[in-house]
């Protein structure tokens, strides 16, 4: 059991009061403004999206990276160099997979309320590292801290959109309100910030109704603007391991390829197990002939950026996920259908409407995010 003041900053490298980096030897003193950036670590979606940050702002910011389990690991893997590691909230799941909504609430309760040390700690290091702003993705700490040193602090999630866009109308009753429950649970989370950025494929759908918030697409790295959409003939699926079951049942019958990501499948036609690879996912995203994802943000966005026609497969208990699910219908070129109900059948119904390409959106939220990073802190 970790400690929170001791603790709750952990590193593999020189150490700042208990707060640690990763490849800084010690930070010399950079030619550029510092920002620190915090990011959710559950996931890879929000490391993703932060990395593409970070590395479009480094010509004019030093960027520092804070993070743990899979974001930190993600980071670490892709080689940045600015990257500090800290203890956050896990959610709290149950046997089935589910995500226990009250356990976890009581979970991020009591990670709040027992900070103070911690948010110590983080203001030594914004202090160290001489920093001029703090960006955050759905991390609690690393505003808190800024806040209280009086730093600009910009937000740029996708989760804001509960709190700063009205829940949409073609949404079934118990959808909306969760996205009202889940609104309540972002206020809670994460403090005001100056400036709130919600990057979602559903943006150009999103009502907002708050001050100081910019709704933009999700974020393209550079390396999407090499490759054009072509259709190879093979399906591309992206799941967790948990979903390998059901995946495998209902895709083994196909005469096409499948490319699978992130879960183990049989040593046998038509799988192709591929390794986890930012360049290798987007190489095959950009050539198949239909995505078959769990229900995130970052993906189908990606999908709809080479034109494929999206299945997306909601995890249990994550009712974003659903509400993903039913945007992508909403909006057109997605489709959304449970795991337990995900049969052969509706596969191949499934790739046989593939065949019509949905139409492509090309718009980058990286940019905007970037020009209202560069407005709020210099």
């Amino acid at each position: 059991m970790w400690s929170i003041g001791d603790a709750f900053v952990r590193h593999s490298g020189t150490s700042y009061s208990g707060v640690s980096t990763h490849g800084t030897c010690g930070h010399l003193k950079s030619s550029r403004p510092v920002i620190c950036y915090g990011l959710q670590g559950e996931g890879r979606a929000h490391a993703v999206r932060a990395l593409s940050m970070a590395r479009r702002l480094s010509d004019d910011y030093e960027v520092h990276l804070f993070s743990y389990d899979q974001g930190y690991d993600f980071l670490e893997k892709a080689g940045y160099p600015h990257l500090h590691r800290i203890e956050g909230m896990r959610f709290v799941v149950d046997r089935s997979g589910r995500v226990d909504v009250v356990a976890s609430l009581w979970k991020a309760v009591k990670f709040l309320s027992t900070m103070t040390p911690a948010l110590e700690a983080l203001g030594t290091q914004l202090r160290d590292l001489n920093a001029v702003g703090v960006l955050t993705d759905f991390e609690p700490t690393l505003p808190r801290a800024g806040k209280r040193l009086g730093l600009p602090v910009v937000s740029i999630d996708t989760q804001h959109k509960f709190n700063h866009c009205t829940s949409p109308t073609w949404l079934p009753v118990w959808l909306r309100l969760h996205w009202l429950m889940a609104g309540c649970v972002v206020n809670f989370w994460v403090p005001p910030v100056d400036h709130t950025i919600i990057s979602s494929f559903q943006h150009r759908t999103l009502s907002v109704h708050t001050p100081d918030t910019t709704v933009t697409n999700v974020f393209f790295r550079d390396s999407f603007r090499g490759h054009e959409p072509k259709d190879d003939g093979f399906v591309l699926v992206y799941g967790k391991q948990k979903m390998a079951g059901e995946l495998v049942r209902a895709l083994r019958h196909l005469k096409c390829p499948v490319k699978a990501y992130g879960f183990s499948t049989p040593k046998e036609a038509p799988f192709q197990a591929c390794p986890i690879s930012s360049e290798g996912f987007i190489y095959d995203l950009s050539r198949c002939r239909a995505v078959i994802v769990n229900a995130g943000n970052q993906a189908p966005g990606e999908a709809r950026y080479f034109g494929k026609r999206v299945l997306m497969i909601p995890e249990l208990g994550q009712q974003e996920q659903d509400i993903n699910g039913w945007a992508a219908w909403y909006e057109g070129g997605g489709e959304v259908c449970s795991l337990k109900m995900l049969t052969p059948k509706v596969v191949d119904s499934f790739l046989e409407r593939a065949k019509q390409a949905p139409k492509r959106h090309m718009l980058n939220g990286l940019d905007t995010a970037v020009d209202v990073v560069r407005r709020h802190i210099h």
